[in-house]
């Protein structure tokens, strides 16, 4: 019972303390629409942290490209949709890294962090990227 309050009081102090661009979307909107972006995705599964470079390209009509640097021939296409507090990202390829909500950590005009699963730290996304262009 106490492990499920601790997990229940952690899980609400994370979701309070994730902050966004402004007070709504619209810069967020502004900010995305036709980007290119380059950083780091962290996968943790089952507590072990792999680490790749990675390349985002998003365009005004709501589609995008992302490609896993190590990998620069395959890319990944998807469709997002923005909200208040992150993103929705669909992928064409079933398992493709992006595919889901992600939660908006931080961002500024050149910076992005996303993340996944949000107060389960031992399977998730983390998402750090900056602005090319």
């Amino acid at each position: 019972m106490m492990k499920l309050f601790s997990f229940s009081l952690f899980t609400l102090l994370t979701l309070f303390t994730v902050t966004g661009c402004s007070d709504d979307d619209s810069d967020l909107t502004a900010l995305i629409g036709e980007s290119v972006w380059k950083g780091k995705l962290t996968s943790v599964f089952d507590g072990v942290s792999y680490e790749n470079d990675v390349r985002i390209e998003f365009y005004q009509d709501g589609t995008g490209i992302f490609c896993e640097v190590k990998t620069e021939g395959r890319y990944d296409e998807f469709t997002y949709q923005l909200s208040d507090n992150g993103i929705q990202f669909t992928t064409v390829r079933e398992g493709a890294p992006l595919k889901g909500y992600w939660w908006l950590l931080e961002c500024s005009d050149n910076q992005l962090s996303l993340r996944t699963h949000i107060g389960d730290e031992v399977n998730y996304h983390l998402l750090e990227i900056e602005r090319l262009r």
